[in-house]
């Protein structure tokens, strides 16, 4: 019974996957109304801005999804990535303090994502950060619209994905430095 159950797993988790997978190809021609119940079909209507995107067509949205997206990479890149590099090979290090630090670098990974946005949130809205900007006596360079208006909102959300990545990058390459060790303490 163990062994019948044993390889019933990897086939109902294969079927499920590709029930998945199908729903997800029909999905992809329907248009899906915020309060509508019965999505309408329109065929490759779904795919036609991004043919017209490759196609030489001015289509202005889809200019700004690739420049956005090569912008995230890029801060991932050359700002996330280094910055998590060097904390990491302080937590290696085991530098002063360095409990706490993992303790509170580690937190983005240990949290529900809803509540990292209401965290994140509070920090901006008449949180600390307004706090630091009235001790620096600079209050009135806070943005007239907010951390979350049209002029302000993509800086924001970049600093919250570095904020949430950071963590993750770190313990992947705290994990590498110390099975380097490992490894060389083993040889």
């Amino acid at each position: 019974m163990f062994a019948l159950l044993l390889m019933a797993w990897p086939i109902v988790m294969f079927v499920v996957s590709q029930v998945l997978n199908i729903n997800m190809f029909v999905m992809a021609f329907h248009d899906y109304t915020f309060g509508v119940n019965n999505p309408k079909f329109v065929g490759f209507g779904n795919f036609l801005g991004v043919f017209r995107l490759f196609d030489g067509a001015k289509v202005s949205n889809e200019w700004g999804a690739v420049r956005n997206s090569l912008a995230v990479g890029g801060i991932t890149l050359f700002v996330n990535a280094p910055l998590s590099l060097a904390f990491a090979y302080l937590l290696y290090l085991k530098t002063r303090g360095y409990k706490f630090i993992r303790t509170v670098l580690y937190f983005p990974c240990i949290t529900s994502a809803v509540v990292l946005v209401l965290i994140f949130k509070s920090f901006f809205m008449s949180g600390p950060i307004d706090a630091i900007y009235s001790f620096l006596g600079i209050y009135d360079k806070l943005p007239n619209e907010g951390w979350f208006g049209e002029h302000t909102a993509w800086n924001t959300i970049q600093i919250f994905n570095v904020w949430t990545g950071f963590s993750a990058n770190m313990l992947f390459f705290l994990s590498a430095m110390n099975r380097t060790i490992m490894w060389r303490l083993q040889s």
